[in-house]
């Protein structure tokens, strides 16, 4: 059924009379495809996003950017994800869609939710459910409770979970929407699985199931089917679990559904390995690992090289093990995990390194001495930080109660003000400590990333026009530690400089490369100053010295109300 949709898709793009009509088609076939075919979705939306701007057809380049979106989405390639689905979300406000603006919230949301910052994924969808609200789109308004749901299940909050999708099953069930109803029914069987309710959970997967027949959504059967199988698994009926996996797997072939292929010969091979078929087990993990690595499926890739190394080890062939490991390792850092997540992930695997390479006896002094080298460094900084600000916060908490008992509550509600002002610059500045540690942040493009959304933070709170502008030939440069953490702390200080005290009305931020050495500048159209009549104060001088260890060139040009520009060469 869905080979047959994509072909009429592709008929009708070839008779379209429209340049427009063409780009709405491109659009529909990249979402048909984009679970299945994800490269070609994105070359697909890509085009059709160039056709768009040719054009001059907003409603087709968010269309596009939002089908591009989901593509890389499901290619785990979220950073892309999100500039694309960030990229729609702006195009709708500009058009005053208020849907697709929703539509594009809820998927930003659904990447923070992937990568682990729940907070603000549910911020998110919250700002999403607000416009479903208001726009009485009670059926919008269920598939966003779903997602939010969705990050109470993963966090623990099992009661709030619980509650929401019985709220999502009700309206449902109101405005007789089948596929909210088969939908809220497979995520409310996930919450009592999770609860480890697991009959409760079979009978909920069992109902939704019958939805999906009724639908003839064989990706929804699949999926239940996958979920049956896993709890027949746990409950140890491990027959049942295979026969549900392996009707599970006929459906994901029928329809073309690789990833969901890949997920169940994953479980069957766990059921393999648990019953001592290792040979069957091996041949099904090296089978999937092929898949995702042509499907881009990192998150599967990486659980595939864990469990091969596993089975490596066991065996007694370290070289294997250490290799599939290694591999491991890899694709995490490639993962957009949160900093913490990913720091957590990092230190398991790096100490299961350390122990097969202690089988081996191939352990490195040198890297030990980098690594102590590096804590000592990290531990000073969060020394440094937190000690000053918990000492000036000991400062204003008694500053702040000879203020109340003298009855001064002006200055004292001023005080508790600043308080919260250093405690939000704290955890700003913490937050830089661990981004830049973090080794995924190794490539240039993350760098580019978080410049650009502090940028956008900063300009957007003080009604400042942004121009950010970067080679897109910098994404796969990789910087050191030391060079990442300065060249950012750099050029995120020169910007936090010009939004507060320049006055400035537009913020130029350009990032390019040139011959050997990468070049930054950052220039506003404020009141600008005479360098020659002012002392440098401790934010000048932080970014000359942090120049000066990079061995950057770092250079301010200003004149009275002729603005400031400041400018930075790094070698590569």
């Amino acid at each position: 059924m869905a080979e047959e949709k994509k072909n009429k898709i592709e008929r009708e793009i070839l008779k379209a009379r429209s340049p427009r009509q063409k780009i709405s088609l491109m659009n529909d076939l990249a979402m048909e495809i984009h679970y299945s075919e994800p490269t070609s979705a994105i070359l697909l939306a890509q085009e059709a996003l160039k056709l768009s701007e040719e054009n001059d057809f907003t409603s087709g380049k968010a269309r596009s950017l939002f089908s591009m979106g989901m593509a890389f989405f499901k290619r785990a390639e979220y950073v892309e994800a999100f500039i694309a689905f960030q990229g729609a979300l702006e195009t709708h406000r500009e058009a005053g869609d208020r849907w697709g603006e929703s539509n594009a919230l809820n998927n930003i949301g659904l990447i923070y939710q992937r990568i682990g910052d729940f907070s603000r994924a549910l911020e998110l969808f919250t700002d999403s459910l607000q416009v479903k609200e208001e726009a009485h789109d009670q059926f919008g308004k269920a598939n966003v409770m779903i997602s939010m749901a969705g990050i109470h299940r993963e966090t623990g909050n099992l009661v709030e979970a619980k509650k929401i999708m019985e709220e999502v099953l009700r309206i449902s069930k109101e405005i007789e929407a089948e596929s909210l109803i088969s939908k809220g029914l497979a995520e409310y069987g996930s919450v009592l699985m999770t609860q480890q309710s697991f009959q409760g959970a079979s009978s909920i997967f069992i109902e939704a199931l019958g939805w999906f027949e009724k639908q003839s959504n064989k990706t929804g059967i699949g999926q239940c089917l996958l979920r049956l199988g896993k709890i027949k698994l746990i409950l140890g009926d491990i027959a049942e679990a295979l026969s549900l996996f392996k009707e599970a797997q006929s459906i994901a072939e029928e329809i073309g559904d690789k990833n969901a292929e890949m997920a169940i010969r994953y479980e069957k091979s766990a059921i393999y390995l648990k019953s001592g078929q290792r040979e069957d087990a091996l041949r099904n993990l090296i089978l999937i690992k092929e898949s995702a690595e042509d499907l881009g499926e990192k998150p599967l890739l990486q659980k595939v090289d864990e469990a091969l190394s596993g089975i490596y080890e066991e065996e007694g062939k370290f070289d294997l093990a250490l290799l599939h490991f290694k591999k491991s390792r890899e694709t995490a850092a490639e993962i957009n995990l949160t900093e913490a997540a990913s720091q957590l992930r990092n230190l398991e695997i790096s100490r299961k390194v350390e122990l097969l390479e202690k089988e081996k006896k191939l352990l490195e002094a040198e890297k030990q001495l980098a690594l102590e080298e590096v804590r000592k460094r990290i531990s000073s900084d969060l020394h440094d930080e937190i000690g000053a600000a918990l000492s000036g916060f000991s400062i204003f908490s008694d500053v702040v109660k000879q203020e109340l008992l003298s009855g001064n509550l002006e200055q004292a509600a001023h005080s508790i003000e600043s308080i919260g002002e250093e405690s939000r610059e704290l955890l700003d500045r913490l937050s830089d400590i661990v981004w830049a540690i973090n080794p995924r942040n190794d490539h240039f493009e993350k760098i580019i990333l978080r410049l650009r959304n502090y940028a956008v933070r900063m300009c957007s709170g003080k009604n400042i026009a942004l121009n950010f502008e970067a080679d897109e030939s910098l994404g796969n440069i990789s910087f050191p530690l030391e060079a990442r953490n300065n060249f950012y702390l750099i050029l995120k200080e020169a910007i936090n400089n010009a939004v507060k005290y320049s006055c400035c009305t537009q913020l130029n931020v350009s990032v390019s490369k040139n011959e050997s050495k990468i070049s930054a500048t950052v220039q506003d159209n404020g009141n600008g100053f005479d360098p020659a009549t002012i002392s440098e104060g401790n934010g000048l001088l932080n970014m000359r010295h942090r120049a000066s260890e990079i061995r950057a060139l770092f250079d301010l040009q200003s004149s009275p109300e002729g603005g400031t520009l400041i400018l930075l060469n790094i070698p590569e």
